[in-house]
């Protein structure tokens, strides 16, 4: 049971039963964090065919790379904010908790609603 949990955390299946954390944000939250890194957290392919303006891609296939992009432009003072699909989406929440424990810091936060909540954001501007 844990070894499936666990896995459905590392690949992103959905676990509706999870509620959000003190660390998920919504979009309007996420607004106010500035400045800010924005990072992806579906797969290549998905990011390829489209992401949030300015986005990174980090996926725990590519994890070296994707962190490689976001220190390159991290500085002091920066927040980090993951999504991933949306509809109870993992990927961004373990993302974002790995960057957390990896980079010791306390302003890394997951969207929620994800993907698919930025794409009706965009739409409605």
């Amino acid at each position: 049971m844990l070894c499936a949990f666990s896995d459905a955390l590392l690949t992103g299946l959905p676990d509706l039963s999870q509620p959000a954390d003190e660390w998920g944000i919504g979009y309007e939250e996420a607004k106010m964090v500035n400045p800010v890194i924005w990072v992806d957290g579906r797969s290549l392919d998905e990011f390829s065919k489209g992401h949030f303006a300015d986005a990174l891609h980090l996926d725990f296939d590519n994890w070296d790379m994707g962190l490689g992009q976001i220190l390159e432009k991290w500085e002091p003072g920066t927040g980090i904010v993951v999504y991933c699909e949306g509809d109870g989406c993992e990927s961004s929440r373990a993302i974002a908790e790995r960057l957390r424990n990896e980079l010791e810091m306390d302003t890394v936060y997951w969207l929620t609603g994800g993907w698919k909540s930025l794409v009706r954001e965009m739409e409605a501007q």
